[in-house]
């Protein structure tokens, strides 16, 4: 069972991050690639949109080990970049 002591919800209330970065969600593969490449045909456009859920997965995933490999953040923690 997992507890969250009112300590850490004090504290997150009061945390005003402001460089979280960029939300790549959708725009991965559109910011990486060039737009002559993108907008060539349908079919390479129809590939692109398959493939950038994927590359935003493998980002999260990243992020994911960062956070328990890193000593000083919380189990439980999201508010890093």
């Amino acid at each position: 069972m997992l507890t969250i002591s009112p300590y850490t919800e004090l504290s997150k209330r009061k945390n005003q991050l402001l460089h979280l970065g960029f939300d790549y969600h959708g725009k991965i593969m559109e910011k990486t690639l060039s737009k002559v490449m993108i907008n060539t045909n349908q079919t390479v456009i129809d590939f692109i949109g398959t493939i950038d859920p994927v590359m935003c997965e493998l980002v999260d995933s990243v992020k994911h080990i960062k956070e328990f490999a890193n000593a000083a953040i919380e189990k439980n923690d999201t508010d890093f970049n």
